[in-house]
C-alpha cells in the first residue's frame, strides 16, 4: 500500500472527482489509509527531526489557531480550509516512504517521471484536451480549460504542459526533484538502468515543456552546482563514464528537439525569455505594495494579529508566501519556512545527497514565488523526495559500516595468526 501511495501521488495526483466544489482524489484517500497503517511510525519520524520538531509544532499550532479563528469569524471558505489542511499534513507523506526499500522507492519514482514527462510530450504533440483522460489525468467534474495552467487562448494551446498535475508549475517541481534523485541512483539491474536513463530523459524534456519560470530560473544557477557535485562523486577512473553519460543524455535531448521538438524550443523561448522581458515579475512586485499598504494602516491590535494569526482574508490577490503570511501570520510563516528548510539542511550534509538538496532548494525558491505549496501533491512530493534522499544516506552509512567491519575482522585475524606463530 505504501508503494501504491507513492506511485499515485507522483504519477496521477489528480485522479479522482470533484464533489461540492472540492476535489476528492485517490491520492487523498490513500494518504489517509497509509497514515492509519503507519500510525506507529509517525512519532519516530517526527522525533528524528530533533530541534526542528519545535518549528513543526509552532507551525501546526499557530496555523490551526488562525484557521479556527477565521472559521469562527466566517472568513474561511471550504477551499481555504482544504488548502491549509494540505500544508499542515503533507510533511507526513514521508512516513510511508520510510517503510519502502531504496530500490522500490526509486523504481516508483523513475516510473512516475517517465509517465509525467512522457505524457507532456503526448500533450504537446496531440493537444491537452484531446489527450485528457477524465478522472485519471485530471479530476472528474473540473474543467481542464479553466485551470490556471497558462492557456494561450481558448484553443487547445498552452504555455505550460500540465501533464497529470493539471498545472505546469506543479509538474515542473516534481520533475526537477525526480531528476536529482535519478542522477545519484546507481542501479545494478539492467531493467533499473533502463528506467533510470529513460526517466532522466523524460525529466529533462518535461522541464522544458512545463513552462514554469518559478522552477526554471532558480534551477539554472543550481544546475551548475549539481553538475560539479556529481562530477566529484565519480572516482577518477569513472569520470570518463560521467562525461559519456552527460554527452549521451545531451545528445538524445538535442536529437529530440531537432527532429520533434522545434516548436517546444520556440514555445520555451517565448515563455521564458520574451514574456519575462515583457513582465519580469509577473506583477508580483505589486503584491508587496498591497500588503505594505495594509500593514501601514494597522493599529496596535492589528500588528499583534498579524504576528499571531494573520490579517483578515481580504488579501487573496496575493501570491506565494505573501499570501500565507497574510492568511496565517508571521509566526506561522517563519516556522513553515524552517520546516521547509530542514530537509535541505539534512541532505546537504552528505556529498551524495547534496545534489538532491540543491533541487529542493530550487523548489523552496519556487514556493516563495507562487502558490504551488497550497495544492496537492507539491509539499507531499517535497518530503517524499527528502525521505528517499535519507535512504541514500542510510545506504552509504551501511556500506561504510560493512567496510569497517571487514577491515576490523581482517586486522583481528592477522593479529591472531601473528600471535600463534
Amino acid at each position: 500500500m505504501n508503494g501504491i501511495f507513492e506511485f499515485i501521488t507522483m504519477a496521477f495526483p489528480k485522479a479522482g472527482l470533484q464533489v461540492g466544489g472540492l476535489p476528492f482524489t485517490l491520492n487523498m484517500i490513500l494518504f489517509g489509509v497509509v497514515m492509519l497503517i503507519n500510525l506507529k511510525q509517525i512519532p519516530s519520524f517526527l522525533n528524528s527531526w530533533g530541534v526542528f520538531l519545535i518549528a513543526y509544532f509552532l507551525f501546526f499550532f499557530f496555523t490551526t489557531a488562525s484557521l479556527l479563528i477565521n472559521i469562527a469569524e466566517q472568513q474561511s471558505s471550504s477551499l481555504d480550509i482544504a488548502m491549509i489542511m494540505v500544508v499542515l499534513f503533507s510533511p507526513l507523506a514521508a512516513v510511508p516512504i520510510s517503510q519502502l526499500s531504496l530500490r522500490k522507492a526509486m523504481v516508483i519514482n523513475s516510473s512516475s517521471a517517465i509517465i509525467v514527462g512522457g505524457y507532456m510530450m503526448v500533450q504537446k504533440t496531440f493537444g491537452i484536451t484531446k489527450t485528457a483522460l477524465v478522472g485519471l489525468t485530471y479530476t472528474l467534474g473540473q474543467d481542464l480549460t479553466t485551470k490556471p495552467i497558462g492557456y494561450a487562448s481558448s484553443e487547445n494551446l498552452s504555455h505550460k504542459m500540465p501533464s497529470t498535475y493539471q498545472n505546469g508549475n506543479s509538474s515542473g517541481l516534481f520533475l526537477a526533484s525526480s531528476l536529482a534523485l535519478l542522477l545519484i541512483w546507481q542501479p545494478t539491474k539492467r531493467c533499473d538502468k533502463v528506467l533510470k536513463y529513460s526517466g532522466m530523459i523524460c525529466c529533462i524534456i518535461g522541464i522544458f515543456l512545463c513552462g514554469s519560470r518559478s522552477i526554471l530560473f532558480p534551477m539554472v544557477p543550481l544546475f551548475a552546482m549539481i553538475v560539479i557535485q556529481l562530477y566529484k562523486l565519480y572516482q577518477p577512473r569513472q569520470r570518463r563514464l560521467f562525461w559519456l553519460l552527460i554527452f549521451s543524455v545531451g545528445l538524445l535531448s538535442v536529437a529530440y528537439f531537432t527532429f520533434f521538438g522545434q516548436e517546444v524550443l520556440a514555445t520555451f523561448y517565448d515563455r521564458v525569455v520574451i514574456q519575462t522581458i515583457q513582465n519580469p515579475s509577473s506583477d508580483r512586485f505589486a503584491q508587496w505594495k498591497i500588503i505594505g499598504e495594509q500593514i501601514y494602516q494597522l493599529d496596535a491590535v492589528g500588528v499583534v494579529r498579524l504576528f499571531l494569526i494573520g490579517l483578515t482574508n481580504d488579501l487573496f490577490q496575493l501570491d506565494g508566501m505573501l499570501r500565507f503570511l497574510a492568511m496565517k501570520g508571521i509566526i506561522a510563516q517563519l516556522s513553515f519556512l524552517v520546516v521547509l528548510i530542514y530537509p535541505i539542511l539534512m541532505l546537504y550534509r552528505d556529498p551524495k545527497t547534496k545534489i538532491v538538496s540543491y533541487a529542493l532548494m530550487g523548489i523552496f525558491i519556487a514556493f516563495l514565488i507562487d502558490m504551488s505549496f497550497f495544492y496537492l501533491p507539491c509539499v507531499m512530493n517535497y518530503f517524499m523526495v527528502y525521505e528517499i534522499g535519507t535512504k541514500f544516506q542510510q545506504e552509504i552509512a551501511s556500506k561504510q559500516e560493512e567496510k569497517n567491519y571487514v577491515s576490523i575482522t581482517y586486522f583481528q585475524n592477522s593479529e591472531t595468526r601473528s600471535s600463534s606463530d
